[in-house]
């Protein structure tokens, strides 16, 4: 039989108690030396606006340089690969974009378990979309693009700036599943384009993030029907969602969220986590996410693993037996 004498017990006691005042003594003085924060995309998107907003806040709180790093290419999984081989210390952090939840679908030979290769940080805010069609389009409901979808099968094209995987990608096919209709993805290079077609008429739907979209509808370039957020949007109030529409359960929204390494000590991510979440209520960055059409979100590391976790498992079902693949 074997036995464990009281002092060993004691000296594993110690062991434990002494890695973890290590791991707090480590965060008390966290940071000694500049933080890399890796965007997936190029500059001027919303990635990199809440990069650059948020890493200046924390620089001049901490008084070491937050350094954004902009790693564009093969829809953001350059960036997360370098995330993931990370030392696991807190000094480098990156955003990720909605996509990030369908990697294991859109990028099957992405080499890293998203649930399990990083370490949820904050989920930084959602980005709804609004549903939009060319005003020569005799369409002005949901019900009515319904109707129209099934009476021609396929002719509807719904377009997407910045291509498969996208926000306004996978809305289109979140929509398709749900309603029945066949309706033929128009992947454009950037919200630019996209919107500039759906004006000229050469595509008929979008369904375009708040950020790319507001100022057409307001100059009624296109015609908003709904949006796809589980509340209203409050630049449009009277606008209904999807959900409201005729097809319950839909919600469908971009987000913007902070991940790290996994491995990372939890007294390391929950300073981050407590100084993002100050920065993301200073009225002046709230209102800086606001005016991209964004609705500001501050939780915990927690909160982010479980939305992440439905998303994907979400998005695993839309995309099953569809054979869409950004590769």
């Amino acid at each position: 039989m074997l036995r464990i004498s009281r002092a060993a017990v004691a000296l594993a006691l110690a062991a434990l108690c002494a890695t973890g005042v290590v791991a707090q003594g480590r965060a008390d003085d966290f940071p000694t030396k500049p933080i890399r924060w890796i965007v997936p995309f190029s500059p001027g998107g919303a990635t990199d606006i809440v990069a650059r907003v948020v890493g200046q806040k924390m620089q001049e709180a901490w008084g070491q340089p937050v350094v954004v790093e902009n790693k564009p290419g093969a829809g953001g999984t350059l960036a997360t690969e370098l995330i993931a081989r990370a030392a696991p210390d807190g000094y480098t952090i990156g955003g990720i974009s909605l996509n990030f939840t369908m990697y294991p679908f859109l990028y099957p030979s992405f080499p890293f378990n998203i649930q399990k290769d990083f370490t949820p940080i904050t989920l930084v805010a959602r980005i709804p979309s609004i549903l939009v069609v060319t005003p020569a389009m005799p369409v002005n409901s949901v019900e009515d693009l319904i109707r129209a979808a099934k009476a021609s099968p396929g002719k509807i094209g719904f377009a997407s700036g910045g291509g498969v995987g996208t926000g306004g990608h996978v809305a289109g096919e979140l929509f398709k599943k749900m309603t029945g209709v066949e309706m033929t993805h128009i992947p454009y290079k950037g919200g630019g384009p996209a919107t500039a077609d759906l004006i000229g008429g050469h595509v008929q739907t979008s369904f375009a993030t708040t950020t790319s979209i507001v100022e057409a509808i307001r100059a009624n370039k296109v015609r908003p029907i709904a949006v796809t957020s589980a509340t209203r949007f409050p630049l449009f109030p009277d606008l209904p969602t999807v959900a409201e529409s005729g097809v319950p359960g839909f919600v469908t929204e971009e987000m913007q969220g902070i991940i790290g390494p996994a491995g990372m000590p939890k007294p390391i991510v929950d300073k981050l986590n407590r100084e993002i979440v100050r920065i993301l209520n200073l009225p002046e960055v709230r209102d800086r996410l606001v005016n991209l059409g964004a609705t500001p979100v501050a939780g915990t590391p927690a909160e982010f693993a479980d939305y992440l976790r439905t998303e994907s498992a979400k998005w695993a079902e839309v995309f099953k037996g569809s054979g869409i693949t950004a590769e």
